[in-house]
């Protein structure tokens, strides 16, 4: 019996393996093989093999010399005629343009460049066909920054995944806490970490095996409301620098189970999951307050995603804690920090204080606060993806802020 859906990895990069096998492993309509013996005894394998189809064939470049590929496909083509065949190098082929176009006359063929990524192996399902199979899902991750504390971050954050969850019951929504210092995220949310219901955990899977599948995955989670929440640590003794190496790994397997990734992180900039979540974000919101020293600390922080790369289409900016007496000086931070849109959260501290103590987030509590209006304005901008709601600013200009600033900065 055949099987739907074939890949043969033609390369001796095992890590490459592991990384295609990872992708593919939680559907059962995939055969995944792997050749290192010499191309003639392929070319025999395609030809007399009755036991799978492959549809893609993922040569590795860096493992066989030019013409051996060249000669190689064009005898595939023979065999398989309409089989996808993907090329992976380390660039250097592919910069020179007299030897692609030599290859490109085969048809049917892709180039990427080295290191293998999740968005590679995408392509390859919709030139395949493969996502009629098994659709998957492109989730996006929404990253929450802040560059000090107590500006109400992860309060914000939860309520805000949990307005997601409950106006859209069919979206599939996770939420991870990867500040390892605190862990406000289960506190917010009135829940215990415990064995293997943890970051550290999760990441050990993508340390120790080469596949995670979405069962295992789920796993380290606590569903809480319809949103799987991955709690920051089991106990502070298993925090641990190696762990941060699997951060990037784990935000994108779960791109392939969740619509929306919600990671709250440290205020500590030098911490390595906080670059992992920048760096893998689709949106990266930094919230602040209204206080001096926390526009002054976010304007820095801007600067550190400058240098990190991240693009400014992407960084948004939330002015939460937002006081009657805070309006006036919207204009002036907006132009202080360069932030246009400035996305706007108004805060009751009584209603936070008196919800937190009960464990209820306040949206829930409190349904019809002006937090609570607020973050269902936003939940809805993040569905749509659309913020150009938020660009109109208040009237108005107090040269107060505008001073105390100066002074700092000079």
């Amino acid at each position: 019996m055949k099987m739907k859906y074939g890949i043969m990895l033609i390369s001796g990069d095992p890590v490459l393996k592991r990384d295609i096998r990872r992708f593919f492993s939680s559907s059962p309509d995939v055969s995944i093989s792997m050749e290192t013996t010499d191309l003639e005894n392929i070319l025999r394998l395609l030809t007399i093999d009755q036991t799978h189809e492959t549809n893609v064939m993922v040569f590795d470049l860096d493992y066989y010399e030019i013409g051996q590929m060249i000669d190689f496909m064009s005898k595939c083509n023979h065999i398989l005629p309409g089989i996808v065949k993907i090329v992976y190098s380390n660039g250097q082929f592919i910069a020179r343009p007299e030897l692609m176009n030599q290859v490109m006359k085969l048809g049917n063929i892709h180039f990427c460049v080295k290191p293998i990524e999740t968005r590679h192996l995408r392509e390859i399902m919709v030139v395949t066909g493969f996502e009629k199979l098994k659709p998957v899902s492109n989730g996006r991750v929404l990253t929450f920054i802040s560059s000090s504390g107590g500006t109400g971050k992860t309060t914000f954050l939860v309520n805000l995944a949990w307005t997601l969850a409950r106006e859209n019951p069919e979206l599939r929504i996770a939420l991870f806490d990867f500040d390892s210092g605190f862990g406000s995220v289960a506190i917010n949310l009135n829940i215990k970490s415990g064995p293997y219901k943890c970051f550290e955990s999760l990441a050990n899977e993508f340390i120790n095996y080469d596949i995670v599948d979405e069962d295992i995955f789920r796993k380290h989670f606590i569903e809480v409301n319809n949103i799987d929440v991955l709690p920051a640590q089991c106990s502070l003794s298993d925090i641990d620098v190696s762990l941060h190496n699997g951060a990037e790994a784990v935000i994108e397997r779960a791109r392939d189970f969740y619509d929306y990734i919600f990671i709250d992180t440290s205020s500590y900039i030098e911490d390595q999951l906080l670059s992992a979540a920048v760096t893998k974000a689709d949106r990266v919101f930094n919230v602040f307050t209204p206080r001096v020293y926390d526009i002054r600390n976010t304007k820095v922080m801007t600067r550190l995603l400058r240098d990190l790369n991240i693009p400014v289409a992407k960084h948004l900016f939330i002015l939460n804690r937002l006081g009657l007496d805070d309006a006036q000086r919207i204009p002036d931070i907006e132009k202080l920090i360069g932030a246009r849109p400035l996305i706007r959260i108004r805060e009751n501290f009584e209603t936070i204080a008196i919800s937190g103590d009960q464990g209820i987030p306040p949206v829930v509590k409190y349904p019809e606060s002006d937090l609570a209006r607020d973050i269902a304005e936003l939940s809805k901008a993040i569905i749509s993806d659309d913020y150009t709601q938020f660009s109109n600013t208040a009237k108005g200009s107090s040269k107060v802020i505008w001073k105390k600033l100066s002074s700092l900065w000079g």
